[in-house]
């Protein structure tokens, strides 16, 4: 799944260019807080989901039907897992520096879960969609489920059709529309006043750097170790530790090259 594929690389798409604090995020934000992340990272040692749960059959546009008991399965225990846990430093940092930047931030992430929503972000670009809503492929009709595990024997309360509703998220090989909303999220990019911010993200699915090829601001990288995908010479700060440490210090950054505090 490559987002170059569903965006083109049109100019009139990136025609506005304000300076713009973008805050790119992955699940290296949310890792902190008890959620799994779904990549393993061969250089911290962490095992993400997949290692236990084969893409094929949990993640897969075009298998998620046939698997469709143990599909729904693995995402009531994800929403059961997010329902325990709690925004850390992270997340509350980047909603602070949201209130206080107001229009000026741009948040986008990732992630599934509603970690930066629960500590007070606004207005976030989900690009992959989120776990507590559901979905039905036949009416199209989005709903929330909250925390609840979702009955795979339940039919659409909209159109009654079963085994048709997946959470929604975006699987391997399937639509994801909210890649359509990125380009103008990071036109402020090719400001030179912009600082742009990615943070726990191994640039596996979005490759992040290609996006920033172009950037004219000021750009920052927190993960927890280097990636084959991210080259982090191109970052003029870099914090190779954890989100809850790193997003302090940036957030202190910010606020020093933005607002003057």
């Amino acid at each position: 799944m490559n987002l170059l594929d569903y965006i083109p690389d049109e100019p009139d798409l990136v025609a506005h260019h304000d300076p713009k604090v973008i805050i790119f995020t992955g699940a290296g934000l949310s890792a902190e807080s008890g959620l799994s992340t779904f990549r393993s990272d061969h250089a911290t040692g962490q095992v993400g989901l997949w290692n236990n749960h084969p893409i094929s059959e949990v993640c897969n546009e075009a298998t998620w039907q046939a698997n469709y008991a143990k599909v729904h399965a693995f995402y009531n225990d994800l929403r059961s897992q997010l329902e325990r846990a709690e925004p850390n430093p992270a997340h509350h940092a980047i909603a602070r520096l949201q209130q206080q930047l107001g229009q000026d931030a741009v948040v986008i992430t990732q992630n599934v879960d509603n970690l930066l929503e629960r500590a007070g972000v606004s207005d976030v670009l989900h690009l992959h969609g989120l776990l507590t809503q559901m979905h039905c492929t036949q009416c199209e009709k989005v709903w929330d489920i909250g925390y609840q595990p979702f009955n795979p024997q339940q039919a659409c309360c909209y159109c009654g059709h079963k085994d048709t509703i997946k959470p929604n998220i975006v699987f391997f090989g399937g639509r994801a529309p909210n890649y359509l909303h990125l380009p103008s999220a990071l036109s402020g990019i090719y400001h030179p006043d912009s600082i742009v911010i990615v943070s726990g993200t191994q640039g596996n699915v979005v490759p992040i750097d290609e996006h920033l090829a172009q950037a004219c601001g000021t750009k920052v990288l927190n993960n927890l170790a280097p990636s084959d995908n991210i080259n982090e010479k191109s970052y003029d700060q870099v914090y190779f530790e954890p989100a809850s440490q790193a997003w302090l210090k940036i957030e202190a950054y910010v606020q020093q090259n933005w607002l003057g505090v």
